[in-house]
């Protein structure tokens, strides 16, 4: 069965591209929001493997959107995507329990390998980034 994805981008032409990209590889994306309070609404709703979030969007960030998904559906795990490259950031992340951590300059290269070590339960970070944060809140 495919992994199920939910994406959340304020930017349209962006989410078409990151559909196209997750279902030309195997994945089912069930729905997508314009700002984090639809994502958490449609996690509620159609209780995704993964939640694929931008960290700046209106209405709610992604990095609120997906802790407020971590308690309204434990199964759904979340993976910002970002240009903040930002220790402050990644903390935050961590502390939120968010899964993974994806520079969008980097989108095309990582994005896939985050789903695949999210979804095995696992936590991701862009490798050009430090781990230290995530390794610490994985303990």
């Amino acid at each position: 069965m495919p992994l199920t994805i939910v994406l959340a981008d304020d930017h349209a032409g962006f989410r078409a591209a990151l559909k196209s990209l997750l279902q030309g590889r195997g994945m089912n994306v069930v729905g997508e929001a314009a700002n984090g309070a639809e994502a958490v609404h449609l996690a509620k709703t159609l209780r995704p493997d993964i939640a694929v979030l931008d960290l700046s969007m209106p209405v709610m960030s992604g990095l609120d959107a997906g802790q407020r998904m971590h308690a309204a559906s434990p199964p759904t795990k979340s993976i910002l995507l970002t240009m903040h490259n930002e220790e402050e950031y990644i903390r935050q992340a961590a502390a939120a329990g968010i899964a993974g951590y994806v520079l969008k300059s980097r989108v095309a290269n990582d994005l896939l390998d985050a789903i695949g070590q999210v979804a095995r339960g696992g936590v991701y970070l862009s490798p050009c980034l430090s781990l230290m944060p995530f390794q610490s809140s994985a303990a």
